[in-house]
């Protein structure tokens, strides 16, 4: 759809278009009353190009004109990671409170990382099976190849 809307094919562009306009709508919703009124986009979508991320720009200038559109500080990765690393932190601190096994303690179960018990299990698809490198996994195998 980018590289259509690039070459100027009126359907692409308005795709992009609208997909930008609901982005801006999301991101605007995620504000934190409270909190400064700054907001970051990243990810692979907004490589879609102008039509994407100047409808987004827009639209969340007309939301929130008292919010700031900001570069990222890094990929959804990078915020990934962050978020891990303060989980992580909340559960030591809990821990070392004397709170272990309650609301801060921190449970892995690959490939989640959780405060307090155990997630749950995802609904196995059909025709799953457990993964090869960890028999007693419970989660289906994962999902490799061409999802066309």
């Amino acid at each position: 759809v980018g590289a259509a809307a690039a070459a100027g094919d009126p359907a692409a562009v308005q795709i992009l278009t609208e997909a930008g306009r609901h982005l801006a709508e999301s991101l605007a919703a995620a504000l934190v009353p409270g909190l400064p009124p700054l907001a970051a986009a990243t990810g692979g979508v907004l490589a879609a190009g102008p039509s994407l991320t100047g409808a987004l720009a827009r639209r969340f200038a007309a939301l929130r004109p008292d919010a700031e559109l900001v570069p990222s500080a890094g990929t959804p990765l990078d915020g990934a990671l962050h978020l891990a690393r303060l989980l992580a932190e909340s559960a030591e601190s809990a821990g070392s409170a004397g709170r272990a096994g309650g609301t801060g303690s921190l449970v892995a179960h690959e490939p989640w990382l959780s405060l307090g018990g155990s997630p749950p299990d995802p609904a196995p698809a059909t025709g799953a099976r457990p993964r090869s490198d960890n028999p007693t996994a419970s989660h289906p195998a994962p999902i490799t190849g061409d999802p066309t």
